[in-house]
């Protein structure tokens, strides 16, 4: 049978905002069409990151989910409880998107329908996208006059990443992610959105290491991988992914090494 649209809430979890007395109440808000690649990372990769991190392991999560293949959704919702087995967890199964639009709809959709009510902060990012030091993002989310923590696409000028970033949801509004990007760029639709209440008052903060050092726009880019607190990889890192010798041949995934051990798709 296939799973149909709506919202589905784990067992056990809940809807109320976890509290947490060191980091307030976060959202993990993670958006994904469940690629072979994002599969991959939820399942050998992120119980790595949680384990590691103790900011994410106080987190609830919170998955907009598109899979590009109607069924693949069970798979994917397997996935998903078993990733996030220890935490609060609803997922939002939608219809698969384009991929820019999908990713637009998806912060649209929540901050429409209030998905962020009640938390002091939300991560938003994509599975292939590592948190692989949170301390920065502690050491300044417990400072009031931080409203926001970014990572920098441009080496010129203010051009927010969206794969990434930690924001309190009060400063998100419902035209942050129109249907219509600015300009057919996601990065600079947001970084217009959040530009007089958030950028001209300067209440975010850049975080150090992560803009790329190329004009592609990904967190560590052109960085070596233990350089950048936040990757995006497309690659899996022995040091974070754990991939069992007997999943990697079912999966049709070839690593080459020496490291990086690149995923490449059969």
């Amino acid at each position: 049978l296939k799973i149909p649209e709506g919202m589905y809430v784990d067992s056990g979890s809940t809807l109320q905002p976890k509290e947490n007395e060191r980091f307030g109440r976060v959202l993990l808000y993670v958006t994904t069409h469940f690629s072979q690649q994002h599969e991959m990372y939820l399942k050998y990769c992120w119980p790595n990151i949680l384990a590691r991190s103790p900011l994410l392991q106080e987190a609830d999560v919170a998955v907009y989910l598109n899979p590009s293949k109607v069924e693949n959704r069970k798979e994917a919702m397997g996935v998903l409880k078993e990733t996030f087995a220890d935490q609060n967890l609803v997922v939002y199964l939608r219809e698969n998107e384009e991929y820019t639009t999908g990713a637009t709809m998806a912060m649209t959709e929540a901050v429409t329908n209030n998905y962020f009510g009640g938390y002091d902060w939300v991560i938003r990012l994509n599975p292939d996208v590592i948190i692989r030091d949170d301390s920065y993002l502690i050491e300044h989310m417990v400072d009031p006059s931080v409203s926001a923590l970014l990572i920098n696409c441009s080496r010129r000028r203010n051009k927010v990443h969206t794969d990434f970033f930690m924001i309190k949801p009060q400063f998100l509004s419902e035209d942050s992610f129109p249907t219509k990007v600015f300009r057919n760029n996601a990065e600079l639709s947001f970084t217009k959105s959040i530009q007089e209440s958030v950028l001209d008052k300067k209440s975010h903060r850049w975080i150090p290491d992560t803009s790329p050092n190329s004009s592609t726009c990904r967190t560590g880019e052109g960085r070596e991988f233990y350089e950048s607190p936040i990757v995006h990889e497309h690659t899996l890192h022995p040091d974070i992914c754990s991939v069992p010798e007997a999943d990697v041949e079912s999966t049709n995934a070839v690593f080459t090494d020496p490291w990086p051990r690149r995923w490449n798709p059969v």
